[in-house]
């Protein structure tokens, strides 16, 4: 959402019924490890998401996509949809990474958000800590007006932890937990 690597044209502020945002798959390959996983983001069933609907230039169709794809769909835990999705200007579609609910690296919805937060606040992977991924979602949904009250809730409380490991010495100099690659 906040770093989308695609070339697009234009993006308008969009809603989708029926999905919300999450912290509900396991990452071993981006914000965490096969031996300690990190969280990121996918679309659950119900609810409403908003977001930004992005639109590839014609030319850049098949390039763009490809790309989308290979990024997405690496561990195959997301099923494609095509989705409606409604702005101030009109209604169309588009395509949505879905998470497979019974997909092995999908988390049950019903982890609690404490579980979440110290998951996320210590694991990292090859593309940086799973709370800086959090952190620049936060800053982009904040940027762009988008409230989101679980997530908000979400980074309220790794902040707390954070705050918490802080005043006890337990944070390394970058302020992050110290890594678990020992």
């Amino acid at each position: 959402m906040w770093n989308p690597e695609i070339s697009f044209d234009q993006s308008i502020l969009a809603t989708i019924q029926g999905f919300h945002r999450s912290f509900c798959l396991w990452s071993m390959e981006h914000r965490g490890t096969k031996e300690f996983p990190g969280l990121v983001l996918g679309l659950e069933p119900g609810g409403f998401c908003i977001g930004r609907a992005l639109r590839i230039p014609p030319e850049l169709k098949d390039t763009q996509l490809v790309q989308i794809w290979e990024r997405e769909m690496i561990t195959e835990a997301y099923e494609p949809q095509w989705v409606r999705v409604e702005s101030a200007i009109k209604s169309l579609e588009a395509i949505a990474f879905v998470v497979k609910l019974d997909h092995p690296k999908y988390v049950c919805s019903t982890m609690q958000v404490e579980a979440k937060g110290k998951r996320i606040l210590a694991a990292k992977g090859k593309r940086g800590p799973c709370v800086e991924y959090l952190k620049q979602t936060i800053q982009y949904l904040r940027k762009a007006q988008i409230y989101d009250s679980k997530l908000e809730d979400l980074y309220q409380y790794v902040g707390e932890i954070q705050s918490q490991q802080a005043s006890q010495g337990v944070l390394e100099a970058n302020g992050y937990p110290p890594s678990n690659d020992a």
